[in-house]
């Protein structure tokens, strides 16, 4: 019986240490538990999101960095810091204001102009009725000339060639025959274009007190006195004989 139990035992230990080498349980890694997979996914995002504020930054702290002036680029040669001026509208050209009132516009023949007073007279075709129709009557319009009357003339001066003959302007020569005053119609020109028999359009004006005096007073109307001119333009020449 005993010899019996000895084989069973030996027969036991046998099975148990063949079993033993072919079957190894897995080993179970702390790395693989999945306490150790939570804690390394936690780990990594809070990782990625201090990455995150890092690249960012504080806004307060780069608003703070922008204001500070840099001493190598606002600084002057002499060492001291050179204050940055904006201006937020561009600077407009001043208009010269315009110091008279129109009164009217004639167009008619020049009759005179007298140096001595620095007059022109005009005469201006106006339709009269007779009692039947109308008839054209010339009637007298004398005008004072302004300090800064402008003459012009819508003819330019003739141009020839080195053999006497006409030329005609180019736009360019043109341009600049104009002068300075690009706006006015015509070209430069003087008193001497007021010839008699010239056909002449007259701008009619006051100053502005002047105009405010005589609307004052007991005139009906400010443009039957004397007014003034400040703007000639010689529409053609007189005729030739």
């Amino acid at each position: 019986m005993q010899m019996w139990l000895r084989l069973v035992g030996i027969f036991s230990l046998s099975l148990l240490t063949l079993l033993g080498s072919v079957w190894t349980p897995e080993r179970i890694s702390a790395e693989d538990s999945p306490e150790f997979v939570v804690f390394q996914e936690e780990t990594k995002k809070g990782d990625l999101k201090k990455d995150l504020e890092t690249k960012k930054g504080d806004p307060k702290k780069d608003l703070e960095k922008k204001k500070e002036p840099d001493p190598k680029k606002d600084s002057g040669s002499d060492g001291t810091m050179k204050k940055k001026v904006i201006s937020s509208k561009k600077e407009k050209a001043e208009v010269p204001k315009n110091p008279y009132v129109k009164i009217n516009t004639i167009v008619g023949k020049v009759s005179k102009y007298d140096d001595s007073s620095n007059s022109l007279t005009v005469k201006v075709p106006i339709p009269v009725f007779n009692g039947k129709k109308f008839e054209p009557k010339e009637m007298d319009v004398k005008a004072l000339l302004t300090d800064d009357v402008k003459i012009r003339v819508l003819i330019p001066p003739s141009k020839y060639d080195d053999k006497g003959r006409k030329k005609s302007y180019t736009n360019k020569e043109l341009m600049e025959l104009k002068g300075e005053d690009k706006r006015t119609p015509g070209y430069p020109g003087d008193t001497d274009e007021l010839q008699p028999n010239a056909v002449v359009k007259v701008e009619l004006v006051r100053t502005k007190e002047d105009y405010a005096k005589l609307k004052r007073s007991k005139k009906d109307d400010p443009a039957n006195e004397l007014a003034s001119t400040n703007l000639i333009i010689v529409i053609s020449p007189p005729p030739s004989n």
